[in-house]
């Protein structure tokens, strides 16, 4: 009869530490959770000052503002890229003019070579005749 009761209060006691355990995981885990929600909205808390002083600092000091690693091309840049488009617009319509003049010689030589062509056909007419 000893025995037994014995062997009833080891087995609650396993029981229990197992229980204890789980419950401080379980602390430990909620603990580490509530820092990190709370690191992270520090840190949030501190990005969005950094972002507002710096906003107030370009409005304020009429600078390009920089935005990251790609940040946006820089005003001589822009003015580049116009000239250069610029300059292709202009060799495209060079080169539209020049189609243009082409076509027209091309018209005027096969009109030319079609005059040639009845002046032949009708001085041929005339000497069969005579």
């Amino acid at each position: 009869m000893i025995k037994r009761a014995l062997s009833r209060n080891h087995r609650s006691k396993g029981i229990k530490v197992k229980h204890v355990l789980q419950i401080c995981l379980l602390l430990g885990v909620c603990f580490w959770l509530i820092y990190q929600v709370k690191h992270s909205h520090d840190k949030k808390r501190e990005f969005d000052d950094k972002d507002a002083k710096v906003s107030v600092k370009a409005h304020s000091d009429d600078e390009i503002l920089k935005l990251g690693r790609k940040d946006l091309p820089q005003v001589q840049e822009a003015a580049k890229n116009e000239k250069h488009e610029d300059e292709e617009e202009d060799a495209v319509e060079e080169e539209e003019k020049e189609v243009r003049k082409q076509e027209e010689r091309d018209a005027v030589e096969d009109q030319e070579e079609a005059n040639k062509h009845e002046e032949e056909e009708h001085d041929d007419g005339e000497n069969k005749r005579g």
